[in-house]
């Protein structure tokens, strides 16, 4: 992994890091937001992830904003422009309307089971065109093979002076907080344990033109390392291998026969080792071998050599095993990978509505 930091420079250390897996270091670049971070006591570390097949990217918008109640030095933090500091970098990503944007991390805002999602516009109002409320309705929608709900649910209802900030942003910028309405955390559960209670401040938000790439999100059991429970969102690929419905073309080779070995037989192969001919042979190799300059073929090549000289004597005392046939398959698979990809969201969306039984939304959806 190659990490990016963020870390804070006034109090007793802390900040942000991104970890990003080497197979991905060449799709992705550091977004320098020093200029937009400048008197504001949250950390946020931008990445971009480039689609080689488009001009588009993904940017991971990793974040930590402090307590409203806290201080570093005396100093009390200022939650406003904490988060007109993010609302400013996450507007400047938006620019491109393609861009996907994934803000992640302890924003310590306590939003309850806030919604957070506007409705793609039905009723508008005379002075919208059709064209924008077209527009409107495309950015809005969550994709329809998402396993994320319109509904959202918290276990935990209260609520801070973060929260109306944080539905600001997400109303502003046409993000999704995915926590509490993804499949996997859809009764919203629990990732902060403090001695005072717990609450759900470790957020995955989302524009909903990354919803296609969500495949779950999970609260992973809370541990003694930490007061904060990990959360886990899984994504798919936006553009997966293509598979070959016949699969790879079969190469098959029969398996080495064996000697079947016998004291006369070893006895006799002993015998014929020590033959003129057979040491002469052997001789020849060694020197050919012993070459200081050998190359990589040349010595190959004797390896090869010696073990057929070694086959033919052993052919002539021990009897063969008989050889295994090749496992060749009695018939083609008829399925193929579309069969395999319909047959998995089917199954996702059995557990889906068996999770959702009383949810109607979610019952459509997946009809």
């Amino acid at each position: 992994f190659k990490s990016y930091s963020n870390l804070r420079k006034v109090g007793n250390g802390g900040g942000v890091t991104t970890l990003i897996h080497r197979d991905l270091i060449n799709h992705c670049e550091e977004v320098n937001t020093e200029e937009l971070m400048k008197g504001v006591s949250a950390s946020i570390s931008v990445i971009k992830l480039s689609d080689p097949a488009s001009s588009t990217g993904c940017y991971i918008v990793n974040c930590y904003i402090p307590p409203s109640n806290s201080s570093t030095k005396g100093k009390k933090h200022n939650s406003s422009s904490n988060f007109d500091a993010l609302n400013t970098i996450i507007g400047k990503l938006n620019d491109n309307s393609g861009n996907e944007i994934l803000l992640c991390g302890d924003l310590n805002a306590r939003i309850g089971d806030a919604d957070g999602y506007d409705q793609p516009v039905t009723n508008r109002a005379c002075f919208i065109s059709d064209t924008e409320l077209d527009v409107i309705n495309d950015s809005s929608d969550i994709h329809p093979m998402s396993p994320i709900s319109t509904l959202r649910n918290s276990k935990d209802k209260s609520t801070n002076s973060h929260k109306g900030h944080l539905l600001d942003l997400v109303g502003s910028q046409n993000l999704l907080v995915l926590n509490g309405r993804t499949l996997g955390d859809s009764s919203g559960h629990y990732t902060c344990f403090k001695w005072n209670g717990n609450s759900v401040i470790d957020l995955f938000i989302s524009s909903t033109s990354f919803t296609h790439r969500v495949k779950y999100l999970h609260v992973a059991e809370h541990t003694l390392f930490s007061d904060h429970s990990p959360v886990i969102l899984q994504l798919w690929s936006k553009t997966p291998p293509k598979a070959s419905s016949k699969g790879p073309a079969p190469n098959y080779e029969a398996a080495p026969f064996k000697y079947k070995l016998t004291e006369e037989g070893l006895s006799r192969f002993k015998d014929m080792l020590k033959e003129d001919q057979i040491t002469s042979q052997i001789k020849d190799l060694q020197e050919k071998i012993s070459l200081a300059n050998i190359s990589v073929d040349a010595a190959k090549s004797a390896c090869s050599d010696f073990s057929s000289l070694i086959n033919s004597v052993a052919k002539d005392c021990f009897d063969k095993s008989k050889p295994n046939g090749p496992n060749k398959p009695k018939y083609e698979a008829w399925f193929d990978q579309k069969c395999h990809t319909a047959r998995r969201l089917l199954k996702r969306s059995i557990r889906t509505v068996d999770k959702n039984p009383d949810n109607q939304s979610i019952k459509d959806r997946h009809r």
